[in-house]
């Protein structure tokens, strides 16, 4: 049987919540005129909602466009995971078929990439936008449900 090596990006790959942090922290001064100090775990869409949900939708939809347009200028401040980013490399040159399945929206996760060169080195790259509404594993064993695999998973 088949092997495939299927990495996750935030958090495994990548550590990218202090990045997240600072682009949402820029979106949030600029729209609502707070600026706001680094919480527990990383800050999502949900925490953006329960700490503001007074805010416009019209608000919401500029905050998360200004912080996708942000998080670039803090790319530089991800912290790589090399020992695993290495792995992935050698699955690869050993022709090994490598998959990225990531619950990270495809412009965000694609930006990570490419900054760490990344992209050459995955066989198929799966997004948040190619399975909403499922769970990641779930799509990703209904792609090959016809002919049995192993799936070896890189999770955080």
């Amino acid at each position: 049987m088949k092997t495939i090596f299927v990495f996750d990006l935030d958090g495994t790959l990548v550590d990218s919540d202090i990045a997240n942090f600072y682009a949402y922290r820029d979106a949030i001064k600029e729209i609502i005129g707070i600026d706001i100090a680094i919480s527990d775990g990383r800050f999502t869409r949900d925490k953006l909602l329960k700490l503001f949900p007074e805010m416009t939708k019209e608000q919401y939809q500029s905050i998360i466009t200004i912080k996708e347009r942000q998080f670039k200028t803090y790319l530089k401040d991800t912290i790589p995971n090399q020992k695993l980013m290495d792995r992935l490399i050698d699955l690869s040159q050993m022709k090994q078929e490598t998959y990225l399945l990531t619950n990270s929206h495809k412009q965000r996760a694609l930006e990570i990439v490419r900054y760490y060169h990344l992209e050459k080195y995955f066989t198929e790259m799966y997004f948040y936008e190619d399975y909403v509404g499922t769970n990641k594993y779930d799509f990703l064993y209904s792609l090959r449900s016809k002919q049995k695999y192993y799936f070896e998973i890189f999770e955080n």
